[in-house]
């Protein structure tokens, strides 16, 4: 039992640290585009919130939602095994079992997505009250980001209250139908059953049932509410990397010896599908020339520096 529980750990955890590290490579080659677009707290919630859920909560609670729903389908068998008309019982209470439990799944996952996605902003908010403090103070807003914090804190609490109230809908039925189940094995033992002994073994199998085979739909439930967390630390691991040069496009190890630069139908858009906000820009620089760019406000002359460097990748020709 020890050698199991430390084998399943152990390959959870070195899953859990694989999806770290590609996650952790995928962000440091994220293009600028990509950090202009996701907020701060987004990122931070993944790397906290849902890692920390992958490495302390999913491991044991996998574990227990295993052992318990192999345990109770051992105490659901043992009383059916002494007496076969509990097969008859067993068929629709099992099928109910699925039914709730497919039907709690369905909504279950979306309020742990939604109390996932409402953390964001609480990471957000107190990563940008961090940062700008000191105008905060000087700007007396003090109050303003209290009040503004507590607004996206109340917004995850409802969320988070949401998903433990469809936790205790389930356990409410799950315990109805364990109770109905107990009923029908005692009614059995005291109608069918011909030996004493047999109908003791069966009730003392089906009172285990109360416990074990609710909380382990529940832990199984709670497992499959918790993969959103792997599923949000997978969609980070395939953003597409900074474009580069290969190592046969590199320049010699002289390079630059003049400072030159030449610009051959350039274009430049923000993101993928997004209108061209530099369009068709040829121009040439000779080494040691001044060059100003100026223009009203909109004109494109940040756009141009960031076609520079390829914040994000233009169009055309840059030498």
């Amino acid at each position: 039992m020890t050698v199991s529980s430390f084998s399943f750990y152990y390959l959870l955890l070195k899953a859990a640290e694989n999806l770290h590290s590609k996650m952790t490579l995928a962000i440091i080659k994220a293009p600028v585009k990509f950090f202009d677009s996701t907020p701060a707290g987004r990122i931070l919630n993944r790397f906290s919130k849902d890692i920390g859920s992958m490495d302390d909560v999913l491991p044991p609670l996998f574990l227990q939602a295993l052992i318990f729903c192999l345990f109770s389908l051992i105490a659901i068998l043992v009383p059916a095994a002494t007496n076969y008309w509990l097969f008859l019982a067993l068929l629709p209470i099992i099928g109910i079992f699925v039914y709730f439990a497919r039907y709690y799944l369905k909504s279950s996952r979306e309020l742990k997505r939604i109390e996932a996605i409402t953390c964001s902003p609480v990471y957000s908010h107190v990563t940008e009250t961090v940062d700008g403090l000191e105008v905060v103070h000087t700007s007396n807003m003090s109050k303003t980001f209290v009040d503004r914090l507590k607004w996206y804190q109340d917004k995850n609490t409802q969320a988070f209250f949401m998903v433990m109230s469809s936790n205790r809908w389930l356990s409410i039925r799950l315990d109805l139908l364990s109770t109905v189940f107990v009923t029908i094995v005692a009614v059995a033992a005291i109608l069918v059953s011909e030996s004493p002994a047999l109908a003791g073994l069966a009730l003392t199998y089906a009172l285990q049932t109360l416990d074990g085979t609710q909380y382990g739909v529940r832990s199984a439930s709670e497992v499959e509410t918790l993969m959103t967390s792997v599923e949000r630390v997978m969609t980070y691991t395939d953003i597409a990397s900074e474009p580069g040069y290969s190592t046969e496009e590199r320049p010699p190890e002289s390079w630059p010896n003049e400072g030159s630069l030449t610009i051959e139908d350039l274009s430049f858009i923000y993101f993928e599908g997004g209108p061209r906000v530099l369009r068709d820009i040829s121009v040439h620089v000779s080494s040691k020339e001044k060059v100003g760019i100026v223009g009203r406000t909109g004109a494109g002359k940040s756009s141009l520096v960031s076609a520079l460097f390829r914040m994000p990748d233009p169009l055309g020709k840059v030498r």
